[in-house]
């Protein structure tokens, strides 16, 4: 047997006994190791597809460079090519690292394509002293063919962060190749944050690729006012009502729902939409969702629905980091059509970390009071207008912290947490410390799987484990959990 057919070997038997079935013979049975060069210590893989090379690339290289340390002890680069060669990896910095412009030309701005949507890659560490400049608004605000789409939300003007890339990849995919393995897609995560955004955008990207496709991109609150319309005795009500709502629902390419948590509680539209949601996916056709909360957390919602939920893939959303932050708030200067300085950026991304929202609002004020007061925008203004709703900074945790205090509580080494052991006192640990940092950090699902050496799935796999328990039925976890928390000096 070949180096490269070993080697492979060995991933794939790792990979196939820690990943989901599906996930594992979907990415990896069509990929290989096509070149081993020991003495440069750079591996290729190949797979039949570049959308299988992109994903690998964004989802798993922390996880292939593990287990090739692993087994060979030397620091592998991965470089990824597909038989099709429809797409271009982006390649790693030189150790003479490029201006931070000629970064984001080659990650965000190649040709037409959405900012980070031509390829999975990991986001580039740098200063930003530019971004992308935002789309000029469509005057036609909602599309002439599906109305129920905003024109104005793209992938174009989307902002990619560490917060939302892979959720964004995986929407752009959805919208590719809709009715697929990412179906449904249950997006979630809290307010402010471009789930909305991002909802229209898939819409539009997919009327864009399929434009037969019929459309309907709407909120939870809508389809629970039609289907009440629909069965509500009314004067001069069309008689075939309801059998109109079902067709409407069921005579489509696509449905988009925002704010789904909305329909917790109201039993009757779970039922209704219980059955659209079977139709639809029993004809392979696209379902996402968007949540403030993931779907074991939405209360009141009928299990069934829960379950079919949870079929597809779910991703999160988490709060912009501050580089991310920078980009967006540049972005917006752009379309507010105000200048600010690096300074004034820094201060208002270092005091505005909750969602893109509170940003815009920051900029608005900012243009507002400088316009009254006839002066040019400025860091004074900038802290006169936040100075009410600055909040002191947070303690500085990282998922180092949390994995040393949980070794520490435990009296389990740092490297049985990190190792994948299935020791169930191992295991309880590891699954707490995951927990705790998504709890006690702004990391996604895959950014806390770097640091376990673990993908995204298995990362929501064991915070589901904690997130689910009853505190009631499990009070010494939460004790326990509670003691740590501590000890962190997060409460």
């Amino acid at each position: 047997m070949s180096n490269s057919n070993f080697l492979w070997e060995i991933i794939l038997k790792e990979l196939k006994a820690e990943l989901p079935a599906q996930v594992f013979e979907t990415w990896f049975l069509g990929a290989s190791i096509d070149k081993v060069d020991f003495a440069n210590k750079i591996i290729v893989i190949t797979s039949k597809e570049a959308l299988v090379s992109q994903f690998i690339h964004g989802a798993y290289d922390a996880r292939l460079k593990q287990i090739l340390k692993n087994t060979t002890g030397f620091d592998f680069n991965i470089e990824y090519d597909s038989l099709d060669n429809n797409f271009e990896i982006p390649e790693k910095p030189t150790k003479t690292t490029p201006a931070a412009e000629d970064i984001i030309r080659q990650n965000f701005l190649q040709g037409n394509k959405p900012s980070g949507a031509q390829h999975f890659y990991q986001k580039q560490s740098l200063p930003l002293d530019e971004y992308k400049k935002p789309v000029a608004s469509n005057n036609n605000f909602n599309s002439k063919k599906n109305p129920t789409l905003n024109k104005n939300y793209t992938f174009d003007n989307f902002v990619v962060g560490a917060g939302n890339i892979y959720a964004h990849n995986v929407a752009y995919n959805v919208a590719d190749s809709p009715g697929g393995i990412y179906n449904p897609l249950f997006i979630y995560g809290g307010a402010g944050l471009g789930k909305t955004h991002l909802l229209h955008a898939i819409g539009n990207e997919m009327e864009k690729n399929f434009p037969e496709f019929k459309i309907e991109c709407i909120s939870s609150e809508k389809f629970l006012n039609e289907f009440l319309a629909s069965i509500k005795p009314m004067k001069n009500k069309n008689d075939n009502a309801d059998e109109d709502f079902r067709r409407k629902y069921r005579d489509i390419d696509a449905l988009l729902i925002d704010d789904i948590q909305f329909l917790s509680g109201k039993t009757e539209t779970q039922n209704a939409f219980f059955h659209t949601f079977n139709e639809l996916q029993m004809n392979q056709k696209q379902i996402v969702l968007i949540s403030d909360k993931s779907p074991s957390q939405l209360n009141d919602l009928e299990d069934r629905l829960v379950t079919r939920f949870e079929q597809g893939v779910t991703t999160d959303i988490t709060p912009p980091d501050f580089e991310t932050r920078m980009a967006i708030l540049k972005y917006k200067c752009t379309q507010f059509d105000i200048e600010l300085d690096e300074e004034t950026l820094i201060y208002i991304s270092n005091n505005v970390s909750s969602n893109i929202r509170e940003l815009e609002g920051v900029l608005k004020s900012i243009k507002s009071m400088s316009a009254t007061m006839n002066k040019k925008p400025s860091l004074h203004i900038a802290e006169e207008i936040l100075k009410d709703v600055r909040k002191a900074p947070r303690k500085n945790i990282s998922p180092d912290h949390i994995i040393n205090a949980c070794s520490d509580f435990y009296s389990i080494r740092k490297d049985d947490i990190l190792s994948s052991t299935r020791k169930k006192e191992v295991v309880q640990a590891r699954n707490i410390a995951i927990y705790l940092c998504r709890e006690l950090t702004n990391l996604s699902f895959p950014a806390i799987g770097q640091h376990f050496n673990k993908d995204h799935t298995s990362i929501l796999y064991s915070f589901n484990k904690i997130a689910k328990l009853n505190e009631d039925e499990f009070p010494d976890i939460f004790e326990n959990i509670s003691m740590i928390k501590e000890k962190l000096g997060q409460i």
